[in-house]
């Protein structure tokens, strides 16, 4: 996002009705504008209603012998595209839209963390760059870091090399994708992973080789207060007692993320006082 803005494609104070592919407004607060920040701090008003999990997974196969199917797994002929299926929450003639899709709170006031922002997020690159989300962040982001072993899809992937996922120790899971990819569906590996994460890190010294300086400080820079909350969590490895640009940062200087699907978690922290960094990927569920 903040690449998008520094290549003069968009402003993150934009409305995202100005880049969106369709019009999405809270119809709580009908003449109140979203904007791209909004989307990025989790503060849209946008929340993750029920038809998200029902039917933003999809398998990758017809048939998956004794891998298990998770009930909200979809089958393979139900695969859309995610302007469509976003469209379906999000647009007012949408077939999946409900005022409760969104709080009744104006946008720009609550934080609540929401999938579906972010996937609305990466249309809205597109709209503004006329580029498709995995060819924008595959040239700006995966290749000039030399991450090759990632994508957003299978097909971009070695899949020869994929781990199998698993419900627990004994229960493998059927191989599926996310319709809404951009919001935590990126396929890689832990030295791939490292490599953004060596990144981050650098951008926080003022070291960046893919972001101008105003950039990245413009992605780690804290942009929500106490107002944005009603109850903020200070627990040392919680990614949302702040936000910066879709990255998280902790009451106690970690900034970083986390995040998990079906049979997969990722957490990944950078602490800014001691310089100790963390990175874990499991191709299970993380036990709370």
């Amino acid at each position: 996002m903040t690449k998008a803005q520094e290549l003069g494609k968009l402003n993150l104070d934009d409305p995202i009705n100005k880049h969106s592919p369709f019009e999405v407004c809270n119809p709580h607060f009908p003449y109140e504008q979203i904007t791209i920040r909004q989307l990025a701090t989790h503060t849209s008003s946008i929340k993750d209603p029920s038809s998200y999990e029902k039917n933003g997974y999809i398998l990758k196969e017809v048939e998956n012998k004794e891998a298990k199917v998770n009930s909200n797994f979809r089958s393979h002929s139900k695969k859309m595209v995610l302007n469509e299926f976003l469209k379906n929450i999000l647009s007012e003639d949408g077939k999946w839209h409900k005022k409760n899709n969104f709080l009744k709170t104006k946008p720009g006031a609550i934080f609540e963390y929401s999938n579906v922002a972010a996937g609305l997020a990466a249309l809205v690159i597109e709209k503004a760059t006329n580029q498709s989300f995995n060819e924008f962040t595959n040239e700006h982001i995966l290749t000039p870091l030399g991450m090759s072993n990632s994508g957003w899809s299978f097909t971009e992937v070695d899949f020869s090399k994929h781990s199998k996922l698993y419900k627990d120790k004994e229960t493998e899971l059927a191989f599926y994708q996310s319709v809404n990819y951009p919001d935590g569906g990126l396929i890689t590996t832990s030295n791939d992973l490292g490599k953004y994460f060596t990144e981050l890190i650098a951008g926080n010294n003022g070291n960046v080789s893919i972001l101008i300086k105003q950039s990245d400080r413009e992605l780690i820079r804290p942009q929500l207060t106490d107002k944005n909350y009603n109850e903020r969590n200070e627990s040392a490895y919680n990614d949302e007692y702040n936000m910066g640009v879709f990255i998280g940062i902790s009451a106690q200087g970690q900034i970083g993320h986390t995040g998990g699907d079906p049979g997969v978690a990722t957490n990944m922290f950078f602490n800014t006082e001691t310089k100790m960094r963390k990175l874990l990927i499991v191709n299970t569920y993380l036990k709370k």
